[in-house]
């Protein structure tokens, strides 16, 4: 949306909207269903984030490349069972895992870009093996502007199911640490997306086919 007062009020005058789904945690031990708009991923950004919800205070750039270059040293990966819709699809893999409900997530690196709130479906994308030196490949495509072109393996449905294995391990949702403790070994936590969409009011002059667009 436009910071624009005009733009802003024939946004509202012309009541175009956007139909966006979102993705919903649970689990064991989780009350509820937890709503996310954006992403979860267990890997250097959740060790990240982890080491950065300790802190007090305000944040920088620094800050973030102190604790990202913490996370890179003591890196270990998570040990997971993935099933979409019900099908087993990773069994044990180690890696980095994102589930993704948009494609904006480091949108140069395009890790996921196939994901969208216009899809009634998650995409979860599992780099099996993620070893230091594809976080070094990140870390240059981001200064580059670059896809990252790893080598992940994609899947889709309206139901993830991810088991941990062997130790606990972080999630960050959204940027955060995923309600301030580690995922539980041997818990499976479920990404589901909803069942029916937010209307989103967007400015009249944004033109896109890809998007679904009702008017109200």
């Amino acid at each position: 949306m436009s910071t624009s007062i005009d733009d802003l009020l024939q946004a509202i005058g012309a009541g175009t909207c956007l139909q966006q789904f979102y993705g919903l945690i649970s689990g064991k031990s989780i009350q509820g269903e937890k709503p996310f708009f954006h992403m979860a991923s267990m890997g250097l950004d959740s060790l990240t984030v982890k080491n950065i919800g300790k802190r007090r205070g305000p944040l920088n750039d620094s800050i973030y490349i102190w604790h990202g270059l913490k996370a890179l040293c003591s890196l270990h990966h998570p040990t997971v069972s993935i099933g979409i819709d019900g099908q087993s699809v990773i069994d044990h893999g180690s890696g980095y895992i994102i589930v993704a409900n948009d494609s904006a997530y480091a949108r140069n690196l395009q890790l996921v870009p196939s994901a969208t709130p216009s899809r009634n479906k998650l995409v979860v994308g599992f780099l099996e093996g993620a070893k230091h030196q594809h976080e070094l490949v990140k870390a240059m495509k981001i200064l580059q502007h670059k896809p990252a072109n790893l080598p992940m393996q994609y899947f889709s449905g309206k139901c993830i199911a991810c088991t941990l294995h062997h130790q606990p391990y972080p999630l960050q949702v959204d940027g955060d640490y995923f309600r301030n403790r580690d995922i539980e070994a041997e818990s499976t936590v479920e990404f589901s997306i909803s069942s029916a969409p937010i209307r989103v009011l967007v400015s009249p002059y944004l033109k896109n086919p890809v998007l679904q667009v009702g008017n109200d």
